[in-house]
């Protein structure tokens, strides 16, 4: 078993973002609704990061992991900042796969820019 910075090192914060998900249809058809959303979200993070405990506490009994447990996850926790995928954050998602694959954890390799594989929105 390993975590992120056993298997990518330095790097760990940029190969494993978390990504949100949404149709297309609605990120065309709602622009204004998904700017709010993803305000929100932001919102959300940095109450997260800068309320660490308490985040903790909400978190632990919502996946129902053990409070010390989750007070260690949430300090270690990243920026927590929404941000657009861009280049760079696709080649840290291709080494994320590249490594999976080669240990074996994923049975084929994966090109994460493929669009049968990932749908990226063009960046306005």
């Amino acid at each position: 078993m390993a975590d992120n910075t056993t298997v990518f090192g330095d790097k760990a914060l940029v190969e494993s973002p978390g990504f949100y998900y949404a149709a297309p249809d609605f990120v065309c058809d709602h622009p204004d609704i998904l700017k709010i959303i993803l305000q929100e979200l932001e919102k959300a993070g940095s109450w997260a990061k800068n309320n660490n405990k308490d985040s903790a506490k909400l978190l632990s009994k919502l996946y129902k992991v053990d409070l010390a447990t989750m007070e260690i996850v949430e300090e270690r926790g990243g920026d927590r900042k929404v941000l657009p995928v861009t280049d760079e954050v696709l080649t840290g998602l291709q080494n994320m796969a590249d490594s999976f694959y080669e240990l074996k954890v994923i049975p084929k390799k994966i090109d994460v820019k493929d669009k049968n594989y990932n749908w990226v929105p063009e960046q306005k």
